[in-house]
């Protein structure tokens, strides 16, 4: 017979089926997925009198018949055992189709997040939310293209969490720790050593007084260094000007030049370091630690290990819990220290995060389910607001931020910038009869950014004044009382403090003041989203759900940028929008033997619910003269909605009991970010408006296809082939518009953007075995984009015929093929000796992970042809990571100890960041023998630039060697590496 069994949430089961007559057997091991229809057969044996009970155990499902798109499905257990993942982003860009938080070609502004079925997205910037902990989770389901009908807002990804609840009758919990050792996370030299490149030609004795024209460097160490006039001429120019306060010999200039930098000492260059020059100018270190209460003036880095902590714990409620429908709670925290790649403010050694979960479950009855979720998330940081953008800049180590720059020797460049992301939601599990049931998911999620500190214009003092009275952090205004006096200037505890008086410059280009700080960003986001979905299996073949959902997001910027220079030029960006959109959706999943298919139809209405400025494109309301009553005077109408309507289909097609065929189509929408529709730009008094929101978008599109092939090989292999196509269109560019006399020069957006995108991708996975599992995948994708239209829209015609044809024409498309693969040999839990009850060789494990992505492609045409393009591809990128670890029982109490090792062949992938200037790019790239400079015209024109004519065939990546000693290296050498090998050290603890 056929029986189902419908509202079972995902895990492992035991299946138990009696009948009198009937010998009763149990099915163990039957696992259950997300969406997933899970098929048990079950063969009684009869008999007269009673039988006894048979337990089997049930057949690994390998290839899953019912799925008819490309999904990636995995435990937390299967997670956390890949080499350094520590959170779910970390996890994702691992997948095949998936690539610096791109799915598919496509950004996570388009993708969907859900947790227990309950949206965690960020509305303001489109962005999930992924705060849930590794030790929460109970399955992750990631589905890369063809998502049914009831899922909306969403076109590139839909990222769905299962979290865990806790069990009715016993406690659990869980422990990660994981601590890495103290490491410089960039190559090259320490900022602060004097050899570094924004230091060394103002302090190596070879040029730093004569200048480094001037001395000992050979012509190539001066092309890689900074241009520097000399510690002589500076002190000169100070004594022949008219200015007495400004009085410095050599000596005096340099170390002043060191305390502003906070460089450390190099005995064999006689340089001392800034602490010793309090000694040297007549204070103490002592006076300046009571004075300022730091211990140093010295800045250093790299000293600060790395921690991430995860425990869960877990089980029903004591004392009352039995009494109100077995309630019980899963709580999981995570905390993470990640110590900066270079420094970032004042005495701000991490970027920190903390988020915490709480789930409540209950049985109301024996048909009803209901749940209390919540989540709560902090980011400390350090960053800057980005033109108004309710989102943060923030930085992490070994990434954007491992580099550093001249910003890292004024440490106020970047104010403290706090993230608070928090969610409460409730979910309820009906089952009205054996064959239906509903659910209803409610949820208000919350987001706020929080910039410390506050400046504002004070005409008594005529400058801009720090207001700290809220103040939370350790950054004060800057102590302007001086300390010591280098020849007739005087120093304060300079550059140290927030300081936006005046401009302030180093020697080397660096400020010292806070000037890159004038900016604070206290958007908020409130949504409030709720979703009701009704499911039945209406008989064998079809399983009909349908259902709505309604957000409403309450949305709040305020950007605040007082410019240093002129404090009266502030001009805050403030507003508050109620944007609201509705889905409803129908969708039945047919199941025959032959064929599987998911068919539905969904309906979206957004609301951008307010009012907007109805003005001519070139009006005088974007003048400066005009701009001070656009917000009150100039005419309104309101913003219009938009209806979208979208099909889906998706189709598996069985071909044999291990293979299967599937295909998927769908359109899919997604809302603009808030500051498209709804961010004004007001620029300096003396501008006009310079940028305009549009809240009158259409919504973003994709048309997406997909074409696949499921392989079960021998029972124990899964290959999976795909083949995907995207048509993505209306997406939201910049376009300008420019009056007659330039009045008028103002930036909004418009649905111009195109893109598709198609590729395939290719997968083998062997996912369980006693002695070792392994999966390898290759990935290849072609993105082509442009836009309709032109950039900029002239009033004059003249100027619109001559500088309006501004459409390039789109590039030619290349690839960038990528590869993984993941080997795990694992012992037995009972292989080898025994010692002492615990086996040393048993429970063993090594993991590799190995990835390799084709070299970036560039256009490289230094004759000017302008007939080449996408012609230079740079060397490939591969790395190999290694996690070894050993898992025991004592006491009851399961413990795993592991290491892992990122780039344990600490491969040399370099950034192009290391380039200073766009002319030190050309003098490296014109220093290669490429093969194109074999070319007569290349040979006439210089290149290389040693003359050589012999075999060319090195490769945009090559680095200067002794046997190639001709290649001149990018300059900032420190920017070249910053995925430095380290050792990350682990315990981990359940019970």
């Amino acid at each position: 017979g056929d029986y189902f069994i419908i509202n079972v949430p995902p895990g492992t089961y035991t299946l138990q089926a009696r009948m009198i007559g009937y010998t009763t057997q149990s099915q163990t091991g039957v696992g259950v997925s997300v969406d997933r229809t899970t098929t048990v057969n079950v063969r009684l044996q009869q008999t007269v009198l009673e039988g006894q009970e048979v337990t089997v155990v049930a057949e690994r499902e390998i290839v899953p018949m019912d799925v008819s798109a490309s999904q990636v499905v995995a435990t937390a257990e299967e997670i956390i055992e890949i080499p350094l993942v520590q959170d779910i982003g970390e996890f994702l860009n691992l997948q095949v189709g998936i690539e610096d938080d791109m799915i598919r070609g496509g950004g996570l502004d388009g993708a969907g997040f859900m947790m227990d079925g309950l949206l965690v997205v960020d509305n303001r910037t489109n962005s999930p939310i992924m705060a849930v902990n590794l030790s929460a989770i109970q399955e992750l389901n990631v589905i890369k293209g063809g998502f049914n009908a009831e899922y909306g807002n969403v076109r590139t990804g839909l990222i769905n969490v299962v979290t865990k609840e806790g069990d009715v009758q016993k406690y659990n919990g869980s422990v990660d720790f994981r601590f890495t050792p103290a490491y410089q996370k960039h190559g090259g030299e320490n900022l602060f050593d004097p050899e570094n490149f924004w230091l060394k030609p103002y302090l190596d004795p070879a040029v730093c007084y004569v200048g480094t024209a001037n001395g000992t460097w050979d012509a190539y160490t001066q092309q890689q260094n900074l241009l520097f006039q000399g510690w002589n001429s500076v002190s000169q120019k100070s004594l022949e000007d008219i200015d007495p306060t400004n009085d410095q010999t050599p000596d005096e200039a340099r170390d002043r030049f060191i305390w502003l930098t906070r460089a450390h000492a190099k005995s064999e260059w006689d340089v001392p370091g800034a602490n010793a020059l309090l000694q040297k100018y007549g204070s103490s270190l002592s006076e300046y630690q009571s004075l300022y209460g730091r211990d140093s003036h010295e800045t250093t880095y790299g000293d600060k290990p790395d921690i991430n902590l995860d425990v869960s714990l877990s089980g029903p409620v004591p004392f009352i819990g039995k009494y109100l429908g077995h309630l019980n709670f899963f709580t999981s925290y995570r905390a993470n220290w990640d110590a900066w790649g270079s420094p970032i403010g004042h005495n701000s050694s991490y970027f920190f995060e903390q988020n915490l979960q709480q789930k409540l479950t209950t049985r109301l009855s024996g048909s009803m389910k209901l749940t209390l979720e919540a989540l709560y998330g902090e980011i400390r940081t350090f960053g800057r607001s980005n033109n108004g953008l309710s989102e943060s800049n923030y930085y992490r180590s070994g990434g954007s931020n491992s580099g550093g720059g001249t910003s890292a020797y004024y440490p106020a460049y970047y104010p403290p910038f706090d993230v608070y992301r928090s969610m409460i939601g409730v979910s309820f599990d009906h089952v009205i009869s054996p064959s239906t049931f509903y659910t209803v998911r409610i949820s208000n999620l919350r987001t706020a950014n929080t910039e410390y500190g506050s400046l504002y214009p004070d005409p008594e003092l005529g400058r801009v004044v720090y207001d700290d009275s809220y103040w939370t952090g350790d950054v004060p205004l800057r102590d302007t009382t001086p300390i010591m006096n280098f020849g007739a200037v005087e120093m304060d505890e300079a550059p140290y403090g927030l300081y936006y008086h005046s401009v302030k410059l180093m020697d080397n280009g660096a400020y010292y003041g806070s000037h890159g700080a004038g900016a604070r960003d206290l958007g908020r986001g409130v949504s409030f989203n709720m979703k009701f979905d009704l499911t039945s299996q209406v008989d064998k073949y079809n399983q009909v759900k349908t259902g709505f959902d309604f957000t409403y997001d309450d949305i709040y910027t305020f950007y605040e940028q007082i410019r240093f220079e002129a404090p009266e030029e502030e001009k805050n960006v403030e507003y508050s929008h109620y944007p609201y959109r509705l889905g409803a959706y129908l969708q039945d999943k047919l199941e025959f033997e032959g064929m599987i298919a998911n068919i539905g139809l969904r309906l979206d209405y957004n609301q951008p619910n307010c009012d907007w400025y109805d003005v001519d494109r070139y009006s005088p309301y974007f003048t400066v003269d005009y701009k001070n009553v656009f917000l009150t005077e100039a005419p309104k109408q309101p913003a219009k909605g938009h209806l979208k309507i979208s099909p889906r289909l998706g189709v598996s097609h069985p071909i044999s009991s291990n293979a299967k065929l599937y295909f998927n189509y769908g359109h899919f929408y997604s809302m603009p970010g808030t500051e498209t529709m709804y961010r004004i730009y007001w620029g300096r008094v003396t501008d006009g408006v310079l940028g305009i929101g549009n809240p009158n978008l259409d919504l973003p599109q994709t048309v997406a296809y997909e074409l696949g092939l499921d392989y079960d090989i021998r029972n124990m292999y899964l290959l999976h082939v795909a083949g995907y196509y995207r048509d993505i269109t209306d997406q939201t560019g910049s376009v300008s518009y420019i009056n007659y006399d330039e009045s008028v020069d103002y930036s909004t957006y418009e649905n111009r953007n195109y893109q598709d995108t198609r590729g395939f991708e290719i997968r083998m996975d062997k996912r369980y075995g006693a002695w070792w599992t392994a999966w390898a995948q290759f990935n290849y994708m072609i993105s082509t984009s442009g836009y309709i239209g032109r950039t900029t829209y002239f009033e004059d015609p003249n100027r619109q015929r001559t500088e309006g044809l501004d459409n390039p024409q789109l590039n030619r498309p290349v690839a960038r093929p990528s590869a993984r693969a993941n080997l795990r040999f694992t012992t037995p839990s009972d292989f080898g000796p025994t010692w002492a009850g615990i086996n040393p060789i048993g429970d063993f494990s090594i993991n590799f992970l190995f990835s390799w992505q084709s070299g970036r492609v560039t256009t490289y045409d230094p004759l000017e042809t302008l007939e080449l393009q996408n012609n230079l591809k740079w060397k490939a990128d591969y790395r190999l990571d290694l996690r070894i670890s050993k898992r025991f029982r004592i006491a009851g109490l399961n413990f795993n100890l592991f290491a892992d090792i990122q780039n344990l062949l600490d491969s040399e992938l370099w950034s192009t960041g290391a380039f200073e200037t766009s002319d030190d790019q050309d003098l490296y790239l014109k220093s290669l023998h490429l093969p194109m400079y074999a070319a007569k015209e290349y040979q006439d024109a210089g290149y290389p630039d040693d003359g050589y004519t012999g075999e060319m065939n090195d490769k945009p990546g090559d680095l200067r060697s002794d046997d190639k000693p001709y290649i001149n290296d990018p300059n900032m050498n420190y920017r070249m590496y910053t995925d430095v090998r380290h050792v990350i050290l682990g315990i981990a603890i359940d019970f």
